[in-house]
């Protein structure tokens, strides 16, 4: 087992029930590359990727205890004193094309948004 796996599997012994023991700051900054059920040959070696499946549950978990907000509102967030809600600024980076195939759709049927980087070098690649 890789060291990044085992701490992330020691870390998970202390999580709890409870939201805010859990994960005790007001934000939450999930940074994604792609989502996809295919195999890609061209990042497989790169990075890993997670499938549809696997995406939409942590888009449920993000939607349960987060409010998705803009990259404004986030900004905004950031400067107030009183906190309401934790929120989560969902991010897409690379441009990639599973963006609007995959992800968009998701989203929109699950009612949350991402910010999308792309890169100019890419496009049209």
């Amino acid at each position: 087992m890789s060291l990044k796996k085992k701490l992330i599997h020691f870390s998970s012994k202390f999580e709890k029930n409870s939201i805010d023991y859990s994960f005790p700051i007001d934000y939450c900054l999930p940074v994604y590359h792609t989502i996809s059920d295919e195999n890609l040959p061209h990042l497989k070696h790169i990075i890993q990727y997670k499938n549809t499946q696997q995406f939409e549950k942590d888009l449920d978990y993000l939607l349960l205890h987060f409010q998705f907000v803009d990259w404004s509102d986030f900004k905004d967030y950031q400067q107030k004193k009183k906190k309401k809600q934790k929120i989560a600024l969902l991010t897409f980076d690379d441009g990639l094309r599973e963006f609007h195939d995959v992800v968009a759709p998701l989203l929109e049927r699950k009612g949350g948004f991402a910010m999308n980087f792309i890169n100019p070098k890419y496009i049209d690649n």
